[in-house]
């Protein structure tokens, strides 16, 4: 069975270093060091789940740069789960990356232990959401034969046919008959004007 791809993007060697000795035995691990090195991997690889450093090149002590990148990598793949790693101090950041889409954060220094039970959740879910993907894609496509399209009249029609029954049930339907018919005598009285 192929591993699952697992994409790190992280700026610090030795992280990258870490992680690859941790998570290469469970999964092909695949690695970026900025927003578009990630994106281009992304696109090429697909992977089913990001780990991201907020703290990316350019400028490593801002978020933007891996704010920029989750929502592009979630707009390039909604379903791809991305697991936000940010500072100790900076839970507000995590907060805010959950809110734009990531799937979960961890805190650095990363407990790989720890890591590896929420990549582990993370591709179930892919799992579970390829799973259902496929079930839909797959489903007959005939499951609604006889309901639409057998009838004599248009959609249209029976639609205004359903409309006319409700207002006349609400009991709207005559007070609207009755304002048309006041219409119609202010026109013929000369239109709308009083």
């Amino acid at each position: 069975m192929d591993k699952t791809k697992l994409l790190i993007v992280e700026d610090d060697d030795e992280v990258r270093a870490q992680m690859k000795w941790a998570l290469a035995s469970d999964y092909e691990v695949l690695f970026a060091e900025d927003r578009i090195s990630a994106l281009k991997q992304v696109e090429r690889e697909r992977p089913a789940v990001v780990t991201l450093d907020l703290g990316l090149p350019p400028t490593s002590g801002d978020c933007r740069e891996g704010f920029s990148t989750l929502t592009e990598v979630l707009h390039f793949d909604p379903l791809i789960k991305v697991i936000v790693i940010t500072g100790q101090n900076e839970k507000k950041n995590a907060v805010e990356a959950i809110s734009q889409g990531a799937h979960d954060f961890l805190c650095k220094p990363v407990n790989i232990d720890e890591l590896k039970i929420i990549l582990s959740r993370a591709i179930y879910i892919c799992e579970l959401e390829h799973d259902h993907r496929e079930s839909v894609r797959n489903a007959p496509l005939d499951s609604f034969e006889g309901i639409i399209g057998n009838r004599t009249r248009s959609c249209r029609n029976v639609s205004t046919q359903y409309v006319r029954r409700g207002l006349r049930m609400a009991g709207i339907g005559r007070a609207v008959r009755r304002t048309r018919k006041q219409q119609g005598r202010q026109r013929k009285d000369g239109g709308f004007h009083e």
